[in-house]
């Protein structure tokens, strides 16, 4: 390349960022809702992290480090924390953060219909302003969640975008802690030509890919020789995936016409011979 063309671009390009007062950051979608509260996608928290600043925020090693808040100590019993606040902030409109306005959004997030924060805050019970600086949270059991290894393993996946649909055990446990930028849905969730569901159904339009029965197969060798194996389902209108946790447990699917069984092992998924 010539060098005076190589030496004129880098001086055009020192002279355009030395003149520019704004940085434009390209999103590859818009925010869903602008209200933290109803906000449900990765992409929006993306966005909220450079309008609204958090009570406590996850550092680089995963640590909770404390932004708008300054500490924080938990009761003898773990039932009550208390959180103190910075005097130093302003909202946008300069109206003065304090523990009253803490107060506020806590339980809008709790009780405001269509909330996508009520599930994180299901364990709280009441919040109390302690002073203008000072704010209780009173829970009804201690709450500890474990989720630093899904906080690790989001951490190096933070490329991928990930979509939970909603399950019964969502209903108690609640959605993921927004931080972890997991998307939550209701079922059906339409995409492509299928319709992921948590219980297995039938769509009018597209073919169903759902969990909840966690299936599983038995097989039978010489003798009294059998093995039980996680598999998948699928017949007419829909596919059910097997679970692979521990506490999962499972349902023994016999085979039978017009339904496949896929049993998973050995690191292999096996087609089983289907009946009629």
């Amino acid at each position: 390349m010539n060098k005076k063309f190589v030496l004129a671009l880098t001086l055009a390009i020192t002279t355009c960022v030395a003149n520019s007062q704004t940085l434009r950051i390209g999103l590859a979608e818009d925010p869903d809702i602008l209200d933290p509260t109803l906000g449900r996608t990765f992409v929006g928290r993306i966005v909220f992290a450079s309008l609204c600043d958090k009570l406590f925020d996850i550092d680089e090693k995963l640590g909770i480090v404390p932004q708008l808040a300054t500490g924080y100590q938990w009761s003898a019993d773990s039932k009550t924390l208390t959180i103190k606040l910075r005097t130093d902030v302003t909202f946008h409109d300069g109206e003065k953060m304090d523990a009253a306005a803490v107060k506020f959004n806590l339980e809008r997030h709790k009780t405001m219909p269509g909330s996508n924060r009520s599930g994180e805050l299901r364990p709280v019970n009441t919040v109390d302003v302690v002073d203008a600086a000072t704010v209780r949270l009173n829970l009804s059991a201690p709450f500890t969640p474990l989720l630093a290894a899904l906080a690790a393993w989001r951490a190096n996946h933070a490329a991928l975008d990930c979509t939970l649909v909603r399950g019964n055990h969502d209903s108690r446990a609640g959605d993921p802690p927004s931080a972890l930028g997991i998307c939550v849905v209701n079922e059906p969730w339409l995409i492509g030509p299928f319709a992921a569901c948590h219980h297995p159904q039938l769509h009018p339009t597209h073919a169903v890919i759902a969990g909840h029965l966690h299936p599983a197969c038995r097989l039978h060798g010489p003798g009294r020789d059998s093995l039980r194996l996680p598999c998948f389902v699928v017949q007419a209108g829909q596919a059910v995936f097997p679970a692979f946790g521990e506490f999962t447990g499972g349902w023994t699917v016999a085979g039978e016409a017009g339904r496949g069984l896929y049993p998973v092992g050995g690191g292999k998924v096996w087609c089983l011979p289907q009946i009629g």
